[in-house]
């Protein structure tokens, strides 16, 4: 229902209702597009345009989107077009599709084909694709979950309302252990062992890790040998404490004749589960029927109940039992471990360095590598021999470590995105590997993720055991936050080169960045584009870059700044500012602040040489970035063509992603990303 929202501009409105109106006015479309050409809200134009998009839900976020671009008159006027055209709505269904990033087609589903009868037949990409994007069902509400590593292929058009979940508050984490231990002695007890673990602590607000880790302690009371430091060892904890909860002993340790006869069944079970969950995560497979091969080798062994959920499903003609592990974090350590302790059955799985080159990398095995790594590392190895009678390989340990610093040293050098090359580095708990990693330029490259307290746990591990100076720092949009650049300024000042755009840079982030730039003797480039700066930010700024002196680039682009703002710079400039760059800014020549700005000061795209040296820092990093992440940098960088795709440097540089583009389309094995790559590719050669 269409009511007023508060005191609210219609405008504004418009923009909180927008969910609300969607879902009210899609089986109307048609009908209050004529209302609106006839009222004159609308042109004859603006309906073709309405009409050339492809269902119902697609045709209302183009009206809305086109009565905001009119104004706050036409808001008025629709909304009360709206509001008399209501009828009465039925109770919604809603449809959770829960786990989008395990569902094996979830990089195929921007469909150009629609199912729209229930009864109608397709495959499932197209049944789920029609689904998400309200062709089929449209009075269904679909709500979707997903890890981040496959938000990028959920239709953007398709996204009413996101919301990020970040897990449990503290306060939250101690009601579960409340519920989880039903005993409010124990609870108070068992969360103080954690409390006293940082690392345990961060990891139990993850829900998903707090089950484990209670898990732990209600088997074992306290955790064998070292206390876990990283998750791979709360996980090998979980695998022990189960193992010895369901066989009711202590397993001997490995090696005594009378241990090996007790211990080696249980080996054998764990390599049959890893084997399963290791074949099964390469094809995106959660859900496993009692029928296949692979499953029924399984049948009898008590202890698969332990950590597989069986269900019933009902089959045309038959039902059938399905299987699966309790979450998928569990699937892919017991895939790990498989990997870990056989020859390598698919070696190519290893390949990090490939995917550097190919952009093939998308996230789907990030957290097998991370337990693959914490695996081979020495403590979690000899914990698996001695209690589980799982040895790895020392020339597979020894291969392994030596990949790592080769990979690592690679993408800092190159400045490629080494994230999940940090959280493996981290698994392994080794001071001696990260002190191997001895790159000729330090670049860190984080972007394009959003940062969680792990993420930066493993940042910080791997940038408190180098030394130096930071040749680069990049944060860009990983939604970095005011309290975790403070957690982390001591790496700040060690930077040369640190950018932070596409985050949100309020005062309070400003204040920090402008206490990193007092008290620096390295940065002497700032990044800040699309940060949503303004000239009070600024003018913080302006004043900490006066305090040293040393910063020669600040980037801007896409903010709030105005000519005001760009006069609290007008001292700093040509020193220490030597270039200064705010495009796409709030910049008009009826500003009464407008001035001519110096030859250091760039508000629009010229042939200066300044462009070529950004056009090839762009491209050096869409070369090392995957598909998702250059199709982020495509989004931006193809928006200037129509301003400069005349000047010399803009035509070479073009041409050159054109290049890029028409490789990867090559290499790319996913439609729904080929389709992506081959838009940009026309935008460019068209």
């Amino acid at each position: 229902m269409v009511e007023k929202v508060g005191c609210y501009s219609c405008l504004t409105a418009l923009g909180l209702l927008r969910v609300s109106l969607i879902d009210q006015l899609e089986g109307r479309i048609d009908s209050l597009l004529e209302i609106l050409v006839c009222r004159e809200v609308f042109t004859r134009d603006d309906r073709e345009e309405v009409l050339c998009k492809s269902g119902p839900r697609a045709r209302v976020r183009t009206v809305l989107d086109i009565v905001t671009c009119k104004g706050e008159e036409a808001a008025k006027v629709f909304l009360s077009i709206s509001r008399h055209q209501q009828e009465t709505q039925e109770r919604r269904t809603e449809l959770s599709v829960d786990g989008f990033d395990e569902f094996r087609h979830c990089r195929s589903c921007d469909v150009d084909t629609f199912v729209t009868e229930p009864e109608e037949e397709a495959n499932v990409v197209e049944v789920f694709g029609s689904l998400m994007q309200g062709e089929l069902l449209p009075n269904v509400s679909v709500m979707l979950t997903s890890r981040p590593a496959a938000i990028n292929h959920i239709p953007v058009g398709c996204i009413d309302r996101f919301v990020l979940i970040a897990g449990f508050s503290l306060t939250e984490v101690q009601d579960f252990f409340l519920r989880f231990f039903q005993d409010c002695a124990v609870a108070e007890r068992t969360f103080a062992v954690v409390s006293a673990n940082e690392l345990m602590l961060t990891l139990c607000y993850i829900p998903a890790f707090c089950y484990i880790v209670c898990c732990i302690l209600k088997e074992s009371k306290d955790f064998c040998g070292e206390k876990p430091k990283t998750m791979t060892d709360i996980y090998v904890q979980y695998l022990v404490a189960l193992l010895r909860s369901r066989t009711h002993a202590r397993a001997e340790p490995f090696g005594r004749e009378q241990g090996a006869m007790a211990v080696q069944p249980l080996s054998d079970v764990v390599l049959k589960l890893g084997q399963l969950a290791f074949q099964k995560l390469l094809v995106h497979q959660t859900l496993f029927y009692g029928s296949e091969a692979d499953v029924a080798a399984l049948a009898g062994c008590s202890l698969v109940s332990t950590f597989l959920d069986k269900t019933v499903a009902q089959e045309p003609g038959c039902t059938e039992e399905v299987y699966s592990f309790a979450h998928l974090t569990v699937q892919e350590f017991f895939a790990a471990v498989y990997y870990a302790v056989t020859d390598d059955p698919s070696p190519e799985v290893l390949q990090h360095g490939a995917e550097l080159e190919g952009g093939g990398s998308n996230g789907h095995l990030d957290l097998f590598y991370r337990f693959l790594s914490g695996i081979l590392s020495e403590r979690n190895a000899n914990l698996l021999s001695r209690q589980v009678g799982l040895c790895c390989q020392k020339d597979k340990v020894d291969n392994y470590r030596r990949r790592m610093v080769r990979e690592l040293t690679t993408a800092c050098e190159n400045g490629a995105h080494i994230l999940n090359h940090l959280h493996c580095l981290f698994e392994q708990q080794d001071p001696s590997l990260a002190l191997s990693v001895q790159p000729k330029t330090l670049q860190v490259n984080v972007s394009d993720e959003t940062l969680s307290q792990m993420d930066f746990n493993a940042i910080k591990y791997f940038l408190n055991l180098t030394k130096g100076e930071i040749s680069e720092l990049d944060l860009t949009g990983t939604g970095v936050s005011c309290e975790a650049l403070r957690d982390i300024q001591p790496l700040l000042l060690r930077c040369n080169r640190l950018w932070l755009g596409e985050n949100n840079v309020d005062m309070n982030t400003a204040h920090v960045i402008a206490d990193v730039l007092q008290v620096s003797e390295s940065i002497t480039h700032l990044g800040l584009g699309w940060s949503d700066v303004g000239d009070d930010e600024l003018l913080a700024l302006s004043t900490a870059i006066g305090v040293k002196r040393n910063l020669q680039e600040l980037w801007m682009e896409g903010n709030r700044v105005s000519y005001k703002g760009l006069l609290s710079l007008s001292d700093l400039t040509p020193n220490p500012l030597k270039k200064i760059v705010a495009i796409w800014n709030d910049l008009t020549d009826t500003d009464p602040y407008f001035f001519c700005p110096q030859e250091s000061i760039t508000v629009s795209f010229t042939d200066d040489g300044m462009w070529t040296a950004w056009g090839k820092w762009v491209f050096k990093r869409c070369e090392v970035s995957t598909n998702e992440k250059l199709v982020m940098v495509l989004r931006k960088v193809c928006n200037i063509s129509v301003h400069c795709l005349e000047v010399e440097w803009a035509k070479a540089f073009y041409q050159q992603l054109s290049q890029l583009i028409k490789q990867r389309i090559e290499c790319c094995t996913e439609d729904d990303m080929g389709r992506k790559l081959k838009k940009f590719e026309h935008i460019l050669n068209h």
